[in-house]
């Protein structure tokens, strides 16, 4: 019911930027962790810089460069500790916000936050090269940054570059999400058309997936995930027409499959294979 009636506000707003949730506190700081990182700031134009930190891998015997595109809320901040553990494995990580988010300026809309997508997979294939060559580049998105990152890597001009492109807990289109979420309740339900003519679909993953050339994909997605339903998951992985694999769990909540350990391992495990 919260969900039906929060999807309602966007149309009442006749937009879809109430996609986009950024707060500014600060939910954890690495150094507390043992992690050891840098604060980094890029520029998209002359009114919005971003953030980002970069954070060394644990080991000198680096595997590669994870960057990674968080989900619609808070910032970085709190999103940092989902990739955290990979640098244990000898990965480093190019965590970064989204404009509006945390210390990032401007405000987020569905074309600044794809052409900051674009400048961050550049900044961050800097920082491997200069850093980590030789080794994996790895993009890993889980949520709605699933859905600004497959439109992001099937442009840029580093598609070729991306070992593998993790998309978890993510939808293919903002219509469609929307539609969905308004479907579940009565009180909504009537209006759930106008999904179709006020939400924008201009930068939505399913027009840009049959474009994607990564070298390997990998869907993440429950069976059980409430917050965006595992439908979604597939379409995006039945979508793209390249390698992949598909993983499927259940019983874990939204973007709450890495928090356990078994599943920390697979993915370590499956890295080494790349």
């Amino acid at each position: 019911m919260k969900q039906a009636i929060f999807f309602l506000s966007i149309f009442l707003s006749s937009c879809s930027h109430l996609f986009y949730q950024p707060t500014s506190f600060v939910y954890t700081e690495p150094e507390k962790g043992g992690y050891v990182y840098s604060d980094y700031f890029f520029e998209l134009d002359e009114e919005t810089k971003l953030h980002a930190w970069k954070v060394e891998s644990k080991i000198k015997e680096k595997k590669g460069t994870v960057v990674f595109f968080h989900g619609n809320g808070q910032n970085l901040t709190a999103h940092f500790v989902q990739p955290a553990f990979l640098v244990e494995s000898g990965y480093q990580i190019f965590i970064w916000d989204y404009p509006g988010y945390g210390k990032s300026s401007s405000a987020p809309s569905q074309k600044n936050v794809f052409e900051s997508g674009l400048k961050a997979l550049e900044e961050s294939y800097k920082w491997h090269q200069e850093t980590n060559k030789g080794g994996k580049f790895i993009v890993w998105s889980q949520s709605l940054g699933g859905a600004v990152a497959i439109p992001v890597v099937a442009e840029s001009k580093l598609e070729d570059k991306v070992d593998l492109l993790i998309v978890e807990s993510s939808f293919p289109s903002y219509q469609d999400i929307a539609f969905d979420k308004l479907t579940i309740s009565w009180l909504t339900y009537i209006v759930s058309p106008l999904s179709y003519v006020l939400v924008s679909d201009s930068y939505a993953a399913d027009k840009y997936i049959e474009r994607l050339k990564v070298k390997k994909a990998l869907i993440v997605h429950s069976k059980d995930d409430s917050i965006v339903p595992y439908k979604f998951g597939k379409q995006i992985y039945d979508s793209y027409k390249g390698k992949k694999d598909l993983w499927t769990y259940h019983g874990k909540k939204h973007i709450n499959i890495f928090p356990e350990k078994k599943a920390r391992e697979r993915l370590v495990k499956y890295l080494s294979t790349l």
